[in-house]
């Protein structure tokens, strides 16, 4: 009887080899991810976090030393007698691997290559133009990330993986964007399938406003405690809410189409306050309005008051009703019109205080993501990352 009961028990504790590899596998990843996060972490806080011991946490320390993943820098004890043998802190070594990213909207493609560290080492930013047919977009698509690589030159060699930040409605399972609505004729683009043939990597895709939040993620780890709502005003206007490092995808994947909000009038919010709609009204504005300069917004705004008054009144109720009904932590905005902390972006910021009190709510962080016009292909080339790692 104790025999069976003994070989019972056995039996029900066996783990296979292949699970106990995978395990294993995923603790190396997320230990990566833990110091490309916190450089300079110590092991000691690995094992901590990670809820290890300090002795697995050394393990898988000394295994990744030894593939070359990882990289300790001795401190400077200039002058100092160390006593027994320091505890060093761990980076990640930037040259292991690069990953390459890539968005675009109606007038732009960008491409970036970061390095295993998750910082920028190239990017081209290159115009993107409406074409009359579905074949003419997909010949244009092959010919920006051709002349990409070729720009990139020695660097392109150590890229092992390509993520695409997409605009529009997407089969993400498929790699095919189905629709992006601001375009005529952008209709069924295979992206994944094109772009692997041409790159000869492995293709990850997502829509482009999920990438401000993986790119948040890694570059900021407080975010992780806090509920965000992301907001892209580009050519078309995007959200996503990103709870507590967790963003959400929806159902189907396809959450954060905001420019799709039908307004009172019968338009979509993109058709006032999306960048492409201003910019076949205000066809004279100068190049540096859709910069965000200071001076010339100031210009722009004094001679086309009532326009852009309309468009700042729409976009604060929308944002406005979104935060009443998602209760964000902050709100993250991401548009070259707010470049620098202008006329428009205090104007908006004050339109959104009002229309909050007028709600009875508290007050909310509005954020102006500077210096954000390569965030989303950064965060493209993240994804990648994490896909590749599985983290």
């Amino acid at each position: 009887m104790n025999t069976s009961n003994n070989s019972s028990n056995k039996t029900n504790k066996f783990i296979s080899p292949g699970n106990i590899e995978a395990k294993l596998l995923r603790k190396r990843n997320l230990y990566l991810a833990l110091i490309r996060k916190h450089p300079g972490i110590f092991r000691q806080e690995c094992a901590k976090r990670m809820q290890i011991s300090t002795f697995n946490s050394t393990r898988l320390a000394t295994s990744l030393l030894h593939e070359k993943m990882i990289i300790e820098q001795v401190p400077d004890l200039t002058g100092k007698i160390p006593r027994g043998r320091p505890t060093l802190p761990l980076y990640i070594n930037p040259e292991y691997q690069y990953f390459a990213g890539i968005d675009f909207e109606a007038n732009r493609w960008r491409f970036t290559i970061i390095n295993f560290s998750g910082n920028m080492i190239f990017s081209t930013i290159m115009p993107f133009t409406e074409c009359d047919n579905r074949k003419a977009y997909i010949e244009q698509l092959c010919n920006l990330l051709t002349s990409a690589i070729m720009s990139s030159g020695d660097l392109w060699h150590n890229v092992v993986a390509l993520g695409i930040a997409a605009p529009g409605f997407l089969d993400k399972q498929n790699g095919v964007i189905q629709n992006y609505e601001i375009l005529p004729h952008f209709l069924d683009i295979p992206l994944c399938d094109i772009y692997h043939k041409i790159s000869l990597k492995p293709v990850f895709i997502v829509n482009n406003v999920i990438t401000l939040a993986i790119y948040d993620n890694w570059k900021q780890p407080e975010v992780a405690e806090e509920i965000i709502l992301y907001v892209a005003i580009r050519s078309g206007i995007s959200a996503v809410l990103n709870i507590n490092g967790t963003i959400y995808h929806g159902s189907q994947g396809n959450s954060g189409e905001l420019g799709l909000t039908l307004l009172p009038c019968g338009q979509f919010l993109q058709d006032i306050a999306g960048l492409k709609a201003l910019q076949q009204t205000l066809t004279e504005a100068d190049d540096k309005f859709w910069h965000g300069q200071t001076d010339v917004v100031e210009q722009t705004y004094l001679n086309h008051q009532t326009l852009l008054d309309e468009v700042l009144d729409t976009l604060a109720i929308t944002l406005g009703s979104n935060a009443a009904m998602l209760a964000p932590d902050r709100i993250v905005i991401y548009s070259e019109l707010f470049a620098e902390e202008n006329i428009l972006w205090r104007k908006l910021n004050k339109k959104l205080k009002v229309l909050r009190k007028k709600q009875n709510l508290p007050k909310i962080a509005v954020v102006r993501a500077c210096n954000a016009e390569l965030n989303e292909a950064i965060g493209a080339a993240l994804l990648a990352l994490e896909s590749i790692y599985n983290v």
